[in-house]
This record gives structure tokens, C-alpha cells and sequence, in this order.
């Protein structure tokens, strides 16, 4: 019927595969590892003191405002929003430092200096 050789065998093998098995467990009175990232450096770019048109639709128009207002494609578009020389009173810069625009995530710090800088050193 059956072999005992057999028998001991699969014994055998359930035992190891047992101990190979919860051997990769941890032990009770071992202390746990965690790991704890080391966190990345964000380099963040440095405002410049000029901030041309160029520089405003490459960081901050291009990837959030033109794919729904398209008229911000090129200053003349901008008038609208703007007030030359007053970001205080200008609508871009309300918008964005009340967080309705954009209006997936609130803008960063970074961000609103970046128009306030362009719409204040515009000169009428």
C-alpha cells in the first residue's frame, strides 16, 4: 500500500520546507527594521529679479493656464487678467494667491512671486 520509504520522505521534506519557510520570519524578541527614506534635496530655481514673458509662460502659463484659457498664449491675452505695475489689484494674481486658480492644486509660494514680480515691473 504505501512505501514507508515514501512516507518518510514527504515527511522530511514538509519539515524542511517548514523551516525554510519561517525562518525568514522575524523572531519575537527580535527588533523591528524600518526603513526611513533618506529625503531628496529639492532644488528649487532662484526667482530671477527680470521676469520677462518668456520666462512667465515657460513656468507658470504654459502648464496650467493656457490648455484652459488659451488667450494667455501671448501678452496681448494677459491684458485682460493684469493690472500693469499693481499685482494687488491685478485678477492673475488675486486668483492664484485666494487658490481659485489653478484650480487642481493651490499655487506655490514660488509661483505667485513669479507673477507678482512680472505684473509689477510692468510699466503702462
Amino acid at each position: 500500500m504505501f512505501d514507508m520509504t515514501n512516507i518518510f520522505v514527504m515527511i522530511l521534506f514538509h519539515a524542511l520546507l517548514t523551516v525554510i519557510l519561517t525562518s525568514c520570519l522575524p523572531f519575537g524578541s527580535r527588533p523591528k527594521l524600518h526603513f526611513v527614506p533618506r529625503p531628496i534635496p529639492i532644488e528649487e530655481e532662484v526667482v530671477p529679479d527680470i521676469v520677462t514673458f518668456d520666462y512667465l509662460k515657460k513656468k507658470i502659463l504654459a502648464p496650467q493656464c493656457i490648455s484652459c484659457h488659451k488667450e494667455m498664449g501671448d501678452e496681448k491675452g494677459l491684458e485682460w487678467w493684469i493690472v500693469e505695475g499693481n499685482a494687488e489689484e491685478s485678477d492673475l494674481y488675486f486668483w492664484m494667491k485666494d487658490g481659485s486658480m489653478p484650480p487642481d492644486r493651490p499655487a506655490s509660494t514660488r509661483e505667485l512671486e513669479i507673477v507678482r514680480r512680472y505684473i509689477e515691473q510692468m510699466v503702462k
